[in-house]
């Protein structure tokens, strides 16, 4: 580990709710370049499966949609396969030691996810099971590679930490549901801008078949899933952020990073 690597958990633990997302969005700025590889092979089958999806709602093509909702689950499997080597290198990075092996828990975080996504969809009318599987679902990994226990114990602990700290998930809950509007609205306006203001007034250009694509259903779902990429990403990472600032006292880590830092710079 460098000295660098010790800023990420030395952040956390503390009362803000800008703490964790602060240093998830510095960690994919100066070691993104860690993980951005495992997270395309992870989204790549996804994405071509939802192009295919987003192509048989916008032709209105029905009879297309059950083969696509096939493939769209085992491609969801395979995405959240990945996503947890993603969150490894992550939790490697805040640890500043690789974490457990993956291999025998990579079954039981995968359980976690889809009893996680069933609250958060069937239970969405209720809020709380929503508000437990949201989160519940994004630490899944982090909780099973850093505990060398059962899950059912685990999931109990961690689902105490949740409720616990309720508080402040709420309003990260919050923080990125108004980020996620402000991206929607700013990249509406640009490309706005972009057609009505740029192509046509200042270069003088033709675009009224620009205007039918980009009005289209296709384009718009199109961008939305861009958006989702991006969301999606700084999610990944920041569940791992998150998971240690829950228990940041409980298990030392944002200590132990800085005393390998110590370390290595002594040496």
């Amino acid at each position: 580990m460098t000295a660098g690597t010790a800023h990420f958990p030395a952040v956390l633990g503390g009362p803000s709710a800008f703490e964790p997302m602060d240093a998830a969005f510095d960690y994919l700025l100066r070691r993104g370049w860690r993980v951005l590889p495992l997270y395309v092979v992870a989204m790549a089958p996804f994405s071509a499966v939802m192009l295919l999806v987003i192509d048989s709602i916008s032709s209105e093509h029905r009879s297309a949609l059950p083969a696509s909702c096939a493939l769209l689950t085992a491609a969801t499997l395979w995405r959240w396969a990945w996503l947890v080597a993603v969150q490894r290198r992550a939790q490697e990075d805040v640890r500043g030691e690789p974490p457990l092996p993956l291999r025998r828990r990579l079954l039981t975080i995968l359980v976690v996810r889809l009893f996680s996504n069933s609250a958060m969809t069937w239970g969405g009318i209720l809020l709380v099971p929503a508000f437990f599987g949201f989160f519940l679902g994004g630490m899944a990994a982090p909780m099973a590679l850093e505990h060398d226990r059962r899950a059912w114990p685990l999931i109990r602990s961690t689902l105490g930490w949740i409720g616990a700290a309720a508080g402040r998930l709420g309003r990260v809950s919050l923080i990125l549901g108004v980020l996620i509007l402000l991206m929607t609205i700013g990249v509406a306006v640009l490309q706005a801008l972009m057609v009505g203001t740029l192509l046509s007034s200042l270069l003088g250009l033709d675009v009224e078949d620009l205007k039918l694509t980009m009005g289209g259903s296709s384009w718009t779902l199109c961008v939305l899933y861009l958006l989702y990429l991006l969301y999606d990403l700084y999610w990944t990472v920041l569940s791992v952020m998150l998971y240690y600032d829950l228990q940041a006292r409980r298990l030392g880590t944002d200590l132990r990073a800085r005393i390998r830092a110590l370390e290595q710079t002594d040496t």
